[in-house]
């Protein structure tokens, strides 16, 4: 078994940092898996591909980063789905289409036009900034691409 504890700082981070920008996002748009009552008020988002009970170092790890999360931020809740695995293209195609996939979800970097198409990614661009994403500058450029479109950014690698 590969020891993942050197990845929960950039995992918590990651799940903090998306979901302050889906936040942020949310109260600027209605969209058709998350909730929203304003930009005051609460807001709950949905975020696939937790690790699920199995892995129960990393599940654990995960409801901490999230009640912390939660704790920090007591407007928003996070609807955390654990799956495994994260994507089964049939199913994560057909959510795309019927517009139920979660606010946060895991896709492969070949799947960008596909969610560009069903138009279920949000435009974060104006959320995302070495302030919001402190390691932004360390991205590689090419995993950034994967997760933008012209200058509009949709996500974030992870």
């Amino acid at each position: 078994m590969t020891d993942l504890r050197h990845l929960r700082r950039p995992a918590s981070l990651a799940l903090a940092a998306t979901a302050v920008l889906l936040a942020a996002a949310a109260c600027s748009s209605n969209t058709s898996s998350g909730t929203a009552s304003s930009a005051n008020g609460p807001v709950t988002i949905s975020i696939n591909c937790a690790p699920p009970a199995s892995s129960p170092v990393q599940h654990a790890e995960w409801n901490a980063d999230v009640a912390a999360f939660e704790k920090a931020n007591p407007n928003i809740t996070i609807n955390s789905i654990y799956t495994s695995p994260c994507e089964v293209p049939a199913t994560f195609t057909a959510m795309l289409d019927a517009g139920t996939e979660p606010n946060v979800f895991y896709t492969y970097f070949t799947d960008k036009n596909q969610v560009l198409d069903a138009g279920q990614a949000a435009d974060i661009t104006q959320y995302v900034s070495t302030k919001t994403v402190p390691n932004l500058k360390d991205i590689a450029p090419t995993a950034m691409a994967a997760v933008t479109a012209g200058t509009t950014v949709y996500g974030l690698t992870w």
